[in-house]
């Protein structure tokens, strides 16, 4: 990183004044087209998927000598997936849910902020099903939850929308809520999702609401609210047929290697980190801290709506092309992607590799091993971090994995 570009960041942070996405375009603004494919071909079970397109600049992981435990004596065996999801089973968790009729809805997908550093610690978080990492530009990443089984009064802070969003949301069949976007990207929002975003203004509350100081970090959602609203504004909200996800409480015993941790590096100033909890049997999440230091110190990420640090049963490493139209402004090739990218998968301290692809836009992202066969997660909640194609991994020591991200 060169110093004026470190300089430039560091002041953003202290000032508490980021680049929100919402940036005027020297021309008309319009739609930004989002990836265009045919249909999906779907590959037989029993065939050999495509050749992925792996960076080279990417290391393979190679197997450690350290003995991983056995734990399929313990577990009880679980699997559900890729369709027919019994009525009380949450089909993006595996889980089963106490209420069934809490699945009786679209999922609510919110935006979620990760600067400036004073937004944090963030609500809410630890209540979603999933959470979409990603990189937004100028050193600085956000978040993208999605809630289904579950529905937290208090979400956020809530921020702009990108591009990626569109294709998340439809992929999840999700209302989806945010602050603000971009021009491009809100046309590009109301042609895509016909009627399901939702951003923020005064008939919006209270299930999208500015708490009156209108800065970065006032607005929040009531995931418990957005029934009411759908009803009032005529939003399709019945529950929708989701397939695609496998969940397995067995972990994988072929082909693993240890996977105590994985740090994720961004730049000097931004870094995260999960590690494995042996007695949770969950991977905790560790940010730098608010004041900006180098070298980084990590802290643990707390979720504010419950005073403890997030704990997450997978987390899942994604590869795929970020096209860059300006600094803050980036589209991420998920629709696009039938064929097969890297994936890194780590769970129950374990570290397993495969690949992922997009069947068809509007189902979730499947996941698949050299065969073609599924790779499950385990069930219960799920952090994904989307990396440019030219991000490394390494093993710095034997289970603990550094990532370096890049683009594209």
């Amino acid at each position: 990183m060169n110093l004026p570009f470190c300089r430039r960041i560091l002041s953003l942070l202290i000032t508490g004044l980021v680049v929100t996405g919402c940036q005027t375009a020297s021309a008309t603004p319009t739609a930004i087209p989002l990836p265009t494919v045919q249909a999906a071909t779907i590959v037989p079970a029993t065939a050999v998927p495509p050749t992925p397109v792996i960076p080279t600049a990417t290391p393979e992981p190679t197997a450690t000598e350290t003995p991983l435990p056995t734990l399929t004596a313990t577990i009880e065996a679980v699997r559900f997936g890729p369709d027919r999801f019994p009525k009380d089973i949450n089909p993006f968790t595996g889980t089963k849910v106490d209420d069934p009729a809490v699945l009786d809805r679209r999922p609510v997908m919110v935006k979620v902020t990760n600067f400036p550093p004073s937004c944090r610690p963030q609500f809410g978080l630890s209540s979603a099903d999933l959470v979409f990492e990603y990189y937004i530009g100028e050193g600085m990443n956000r978040f993208n939850a999605i809630y289904y089984g579950q529905k937290p009064e208090k979400v956020g802070p809530v921020r702009s929308a990108r591009l990626a969003d569109v294709q998340l949301a439809t992929m999840y069949q999700s209302i989806f809520a945010f602050a603000s976007a971009d021009q491009r990207v809100k046309n590009t929002l109301l042609a895509e999702l016909d009627g399901l975003s939702v951003t923020v203004k005064d008939s919006t509350c209270p299930a999208l609401c500015d708490t009156g100081e209108h800065t970065v970090n006032s607005v929040f959602a009531n995931i418990a609210k957005f029934d009411d609203y759908a009803k009032l504004k005529k939003i399709n909200n019945y529950r929708q047929i989701v397939t695609g996800m496998v969940f397995d409480s067995i972990p994988p015993e072929n082909e693993i290697t240890q996977g105590d941790s994985v740090l994720i590096r961004y730049n000097d100033l931004n870094e995260s980190e999960w590690r494995y909890d042996p007695s949770q049997r969950k991977y905790l999440r560790w940010t730098e801290t608010n004041i900006p230091e180098t070298p980084v110190k990590l802290v643990p990420l707390l979720d504010q709506a419950t005073g403890e640090q997030l704990a997450f049963d997978n987390v899942v490493l994604l590869y795929a092309r970020y096209n860059e139209y300006n600094p803050t402004l980036h589209n991420i090739e998920l629709w696009a992607n039938k064929s097969a990218r890297r994936a890194v998968f780590f769970r129950d301290g374990r570290m397993v590799t495969g690949y992922w692809r997009s069947p068809v836009n509007e189902m979730p992202i499947v996941f698949f091993d050299e065969k073609n066969q599924a790779i499950p997660l385990k069930p219960g909640n799920t952090w994904f971090v989307i990396l440019g194609l030219e991000s490394t991994i390494a093993q710095a020591e034997p289970g603990h994995w550094n990532v370096q991200f890049a683009i594209p």
